[in-house]
């Protein structure tokens, strides 16, 4: 077969050679990117910490998703980033630990300053009593552990972690 014109040819070539290309583009980088698959566990005071959910929060300077989890009973939690149970991406972390209450409305009470204007002003805005007002607790475990910037439990993930353990004290 004998061709005409040589610059179709070339832009039969180019066409080809971009259709090619975009059909490989989508096998190569492209998608989610890699997590590490691992299974922290989680004590408290030497004892397994059930039904806590756990995040982990990105404390590098990549950003990025966080991972999040629930213990199981023996205080292992699968961590979950862009589809059930997959695991989290390498990266520094800060781990941000909470269990609920049995009862999610348990209130503890909170003393006021009665002789404080402005807290008798908030108090009567407010309609709560003199003495005391109540405040809902979010999780039984130390404060300390339900912020990313208050949290002294971190990790490092890499392409080779292992399980890391966390120890959390109760007092």
């Amino acid at each position: 077969m004998r061709v005409e014109n040589p610059s179709l040819i070339m832009v039969v070539r180019d066409a080809l050679a971009c259709a090619v290309a975009l059909a490989i583009l989508p096998l190569v980088g492209c998608g989610e990117p890699r997590v590490v698959n691992i299974n922290p566990q989680f004590t408290i005071d030497g004892q397994p910490l059930q039904e806590a959910s756990v995040t982990f929060v990105r404390s590098d300077e990549s950003g990025g998703r966080a991972a999040f989890g629930v213990t199981d009973e023996k205080g292992v939690a699968k961590l979950t980033t862009y589809s059930p149970n997959d695991g989290v991406p390498p990266g520094k972390y800060n781990v941000v630990v909470i269990k609920a209450p049995e009862n999610a409305h348990t209130y503890e009470a909170v003393q006021v300053d009665a002789d404080s204007p402005e807290e008798v002003l908030r108090k009567s805005s407010m309609n709560l009593k003199q003495e005391a007002r109540m405040k809902r607790v979010r999780s039984v475990l130390p404060e300390q552990y339900s912020d990313p910037g208050t949290t002294p439990l971190t990790c490092t993930v890499t392409g080779s972690s292992e399980d890391p353990a966390f120890e959390l004290v109760s007092k």
